[in-house]
């Protein structure tokens, strides 16, 4: 093979290219100066301790390991691996301060010696995929096993579930000649290396191609996109009911009395947030010249990753800053394992059998350090079109051929922009996806993506039903880039728009009218029932600063075409609102249903129009004096919400037209799901009833109330 330093990368371009390949384009001065400064103001008194070790022993024990996933897990030649591979954790320059990687095709092992003598050494370990040996090691510190699967021979099974031709046509409505043109732009010129392109529209796999020696099955490097991965399994455990979203995350090494990261919840983590001191490349202030950045070292270390990333100290409260660093998506995989081992599940296998066997997924490789801990911060292999069912589960809304997989509201979570990366004016981040905010692809700004390192993405865009996968070989990675922009940018031209949220929703939508005062009402509702919905879940979807009304087409609406005198809506137990002023009268219009959450006292379903209330506006409103963290907890979007915004609307009393009480003094938030449903009663009349737990709430929507 050529020797390093020949053509590739020079060393003086590995800062710009690690942030601008990680997802994270670099800062202009004057905004980086002001993420240091906003960052400064925050800091907490703690001290930074770096990485223990030889920065080169790392970045070898980096290079070990990428040639033997290369070479075992992809197939790869090992003198193309060398040049073209895994440029993240062994940077191309560094790879000519150390000898020819050493491959035994029988030990499954491959080898780099350091100038020193030292060795370090990676073998693939079954399922496991390649992990590096401890210095001076054999073996490592578990037992690898066997992951098996519950799925077919993927020949027998069309798309998703398996890779059997459909032999279909492509869908109407799609432009098939600009989809081909799409595909040619994804593989010119040859030097973007594009490895795979992958495209689905509607849930159809319309197009693909691979590039030489890469097949539809092929294990391809991926780095950080298995940080969504990551994010899919704790998803798949909060709808488990073993975490809860908000929940301080149980780590066994914060649980000392007075660790301050005692209050880290498992949503800060996964929104890069998390506030833990370590060292990136993507950090505003980060300096190349050293030390050895533990971002890299919780994949190159040989030790137990999630105990380092769990014993670094607090550098700003949680919640409040947020960088890209891997202690987040580490801790994140450590949760992940307390919890299968907890219940007596296989950890090694808690993948395959909670998600992959459900997706249709069979070439995912997911590696672990020498203790058996999953490094999917970027350490998994995988191919284009295992990456477009996971693109597709977030497409649609975390359910797959009928069950849910994900909690309501969990897509939308990630694919919100963090508020801790929002307080930086970085609209990029939701948790752990990227979010196309700043308009990075030529795609709405809807769209949100997964990310790795070497132009490896997985995009997906609402707006027109489309999932797209990129992946590639590390060395192409500038021209790879520019490609898949002009690829999306033919795509979108291929690719109609899918119907308006409203539109849909009124297709779903379930309509029951009655006449009411010799006015014309009209109901219309999402479903009628909302099964095992929590609060929290549905909280979670809340729209940015708008009144939570149960999902965007699940709404719950009462459309009046004349004026009703209403004393109140609640029938014989009504309760009237707090505000004086007698009976009313509903005015013709629309009002949606939703629930008051205050911190203490009254939990209320409220009747209000259809306004749109920011929500300090409404805690204003309801007479609710509370802290902005207490609100914080039962209302996740107002993170970063200035309570006395200037432009809070006005007038806003008036449009309460009915308030009924709940639950009164509860003090903690009832989570226990429930049901609403809006119908008619009889023929001038229309009932609302709630069921919580073991309660029921009616509300007679009558005449002359």
């Amino acid at each position: 093979m050529s020797r390093p330093g020949r053509r590739g990368w020079h060393p003086l371009l590995l800062v710009p290219v690690l942030l601008a390949f990680a997802g994270v384009a670099a800062a202009p001065a004057s905004t980086r100066d002001e993420l240091i400064a906003r960052a400064r103001s925050l800091e907490l008194d703690t001290t930074y301790v770096p990485p223990p070790g030889d920065p080169l022993e790392h970045h070898t024990s980096g290079f070990a390991k990428i040639m033997c996933s290369a070479v075992f897990v992809t197939g790869l030649d090992p003198d193309f691996a060398a040049e073209s591979v895994g440029y993240f954790t062994s940077p191309y320059a560094e790879r000519a301060k150390v000898g020819k990687p050493v491959v035994d095709r029988a030990a499954r092992t491959v080898s780099v010696t350091l100038p020193n003598g030292v060795k370090r050494t990676a073998q693939r370990l079954g399922d496991q995929g390649c992990v590096t040996l401890p210095v001076g090691k054999t073996s490592v510190n578990f037992t690898p096993i066997r992951v098996r699967t519950t799925l077919a021979d993927p020949s027998t099974q069309a798309w998703p579930m398996g890779d059997a031709p459909s032999g279909d046509p492509l869908p109407p409505g799609l432009d098939a000649a600009k989809v081909r043109q799409a595909v040619d732009a994804a593989f010119t010129p040859a030097a973007g290396m594009t490895a795979a392109f992958v495209v689905t529209w509607r849930g159809r796999l319309v197009a693909e191609r691979y590039g030489e020696g890469i097949t539809a099955r092929t294990p391809l490097e991926s780095w950080s996109m298995g940080k969504s991965l990551t994010a899919t399994l704790m998803g798949i455990l909060i709808e488990q009911g073993v975490y809860d979203l908000w929940q301080p995350a149980p780590v066994p090494e914060w649980q000392g009395v007075g660790d301050p990261r005692a209050k880290i919840r498992i949503g800060d983590i996964l929104r890069m947030s998390s506030g833990l001191r370590i060292r990136a490349p993507q950090d505003p202030d980060y300096d190349p010249a050293g030390p050895y950045p533990d971002h890299l070292y919780l994949y190159t270390g040989g030790v137990n990753s999630f105990h380092y990333a769990a014993t670094r100290p607090l550098q700003w409260p949680p919640g409040l800053v947020g960088r890209y660093r891997n202690t987040d998506p580490v801790l994140i995989n450590y949760l992940v394992r307390l919890a299968a081992e907890k219940r007596g599940d296989e950890y090694l296998s808690f993948p395959q059998r909670a998600l992959f066997d459900k997706l249709g997924i069979r070439t995912t490789v997911m590696e672990t350090d020498p203790f058996g801990n999953f490094l999917t911060q970027g350490y998994e292999l995988a191919s284009g079109r295992d990456w477009a069912r996971l693109g597709n589960l977030y497409l649609q809304d975390g359910v797959w051929n009928g069950e849910r997989i994900l909690p309501e509201g969990y897509v939308k979570f990630v694919s919100t922009l963090a508020p801790a990366w929002e307080a930086d004016k970085r609209p990029v981040y939701g948790a752990f996806f990227w979010i196309n905010g700043d308009g990075t692809f030529p795609v709405p700004r809807d769209a949100y993506y997964m990310s790795g390192a070497g132009g490896q993405t997985t995009l997906i865009v609402p707006s027109h039903d489309l999932v797209v996968v990129r992946l590639g070989h590390f060395k192409g990675s500038e021209p790879g880039s520019d490609s898949f922009k002009k690829a999306l940018a033919i795509l979108m031209e291929a690719v109609p728009k899918r119907a308006s949220p409203a539109h849909v929703a009124a297709a779903q939508r379930g309509t029951a009218e009655g006449t009411i005062q010799g006015k014309r009402v009209t109901v219309e509702y999402g479903r009628a029932e909302l099964k095992g919905r929590s609060l929290e879940s549905l909280i979670a979807q809340l729209p940015d600063d708008r009144v939570w009304r149960a999902g965007a087409d699940e709404v719950t609406t009462l459309t009046t075409e004349g004026e009703l005198s209403l004393d109140c809506l609640t029938g014989s137990s009504c309760t009237r609102s707090r505000r004086p002023g007698g009976a009313r009268r509903l005015a013709a219009g629309r009002y949606s249903v939703y629930v008051s959450v205050p911190q203490e006292g009254d939990w209320s379903l409220i009747v209000n129009s259809d306004l749109g209330i920011e929500l300090g506006a409404l805690a204003k409103v309801m007479g609710f004096s509370v802290p902005e963290s207490a609100v914080r907890r039962l209302w996740p979007h107002l993170e970063g919400y200035n309570m006395n915004r200037a432009h809070q609307v006005a007038g806003i009393a008036a449009t309460e037209v009915a308030r009924v009480i709940m639950r009164p003094g509860a003090a903690n938030p009832p989570v226990d799901p429930f049901t609403i449903r809006l119908e008619p009663s009889g023929s001038n009349a229309l009932t609302l009833t709630l069921a919580w737990a073991d309660r029921t709430w009616s509300v007679d929507l009558n005449a002359g109330r």
